[in-house]
């Protein structure tokens, strides 16, 4: 018995790690998506810089997606 409790510790901890890992991750290009578009929509007057910023949107896009295809 106690070594079941012990091992459902141990998967619990693991889980945590993951979720926590998998929490950084997705969150870092999601904040780039929302932070650029805010930016770009600022700078709608200046296509350079919206090209720029749309091109950091659609990269960070694509990392987040193969992230979410990782996982699942």
């Amino acid at each position: 018995m106690a070594e079941a409790v012990e091992q459902a510790e141990r998967a619990n901890k693991v889980k945590s790690v993951f979720l926590s890992r998998m929490s950084h991750d997705m969150r870092t290009p999601l904040n780039a998506i929302m932070g650029f578009t805010e930016i770009t929509k600022q700078s709608l007057d200046n296509k350079e810089k919206s090209k720029i910023y749309l091109d950091k949107i659609t990269l960070s896009s694509k990392v987040l997606l193969s992230l979410i295809n990782d996982i699942l």
